[in-house]
């Protein structure tokens, strides 16, 4: 299909989507108890509860994790901790967990106020997570986004370069491409920032614009140009057939 080519032109983002995780949270209704409208996936001994999916055993294990996955998780690049930070991550990941399995069991909620309470949980344990961060793992994080911010525009700029040569782009069209393309990769990052927002929540938003992005797409480029995407992006499903999904967003 021409919009599986067109689709490879939303660049490096493409992972960004896997990381919004699917919860089933029905996001349509907030007026009925909260058990009732959420897929859950199932806990140890065959508990029903927030699992994986949801950051609850998987927590502790990304917490854990020598390259620091624990902040990772949370879009943040891979920090190098000390053992007691590690200790201190597990402790925080314990308490969230606790804490999620008892917001769980209130049946009471409505979807609304589970939501909002779930949201306050997220935010009280990135903070702090944030605050085991010393001044030097701080720079190490401030270096990362910089070299990846450079990589992402350099990467963005050879595919341009790639799609002019041979798509035979005008300078009309490479310019509302390019344009086109900030734009998007700035409201991926702000979905992705915002922390008012669940990982369902984010993942529905990420659709729509991805959505969005493959219309623009297609109204640029000519029904030839279309098919001769279609055509570059065979076997592989993307237009350079290289470039990493799963790479940052950063401008």
């Amino acid at each position: 299909m021409i919009k599986t080519g067109i689709f490879s032109l939303l660049f490096i983002a493409g992972g960004l989507l896997a990381k919004a995780q699917d919860t089933g949270v029905q996001t349509s209704d907030t007026t009925h108890p909260h058990n009732m409208h959420r897929a859950w996936s199932q806990g140890p001994n065959g508990a029903q509860g927030p699992g994986q999916r949801w950051g609850g055993e998987g927590f502790a294990h990304r917490g854990m994790h020598p390259g620091g996955e624990g902040f990772a998780h949370m879009g943040m690049p891979p920090v190098h901790y000390t053992p007691e930070q590690r200790k201190q991550v597990m402790a925080i990941n314990t308490e969230y967990r606790r804490k999620q399995d008892d917001l769980y069991k209130q049946d009471n909620l409505t979807l609304g106020a589970y939501k909002s309470q779930l949201v306050a949980l997220q935010k009280e344990k990135k903070a702090k997570l944030k605050a085991l961060i010393t001044p030097e793992q701080q720079q190490q994080i401030d270096r990362w986004k910089s070299r990846a911010s450079e990589n992402a525009q350099v990467m963005a700029a050879a595919r341009l370069e790639r799609m002019k040569i041979r798509l035979q782009l005008t300078d009309d069209q490479e310019a509302k491409i390019k344009t086109q393309d900030e734009a998007f990769r700035t409201q991926i990052r702000g979905i992705r920032e915002n922390d008012d927002l669940l990982p369902e929540q984010k993942r529905e938003q990420m659709q729509e614009l991805f959505s969005k992005q493959k219309d623009a797409m297609a109204a640029i480029l000519t029904p030839d140009q279309q098919a001769k995407l279609k055509t570059f992006g065979a076997g592989h499903g993307r237009f350079d057939g290289g470039h990493r999904m799963d790479a940052p967003a950063n401008n």
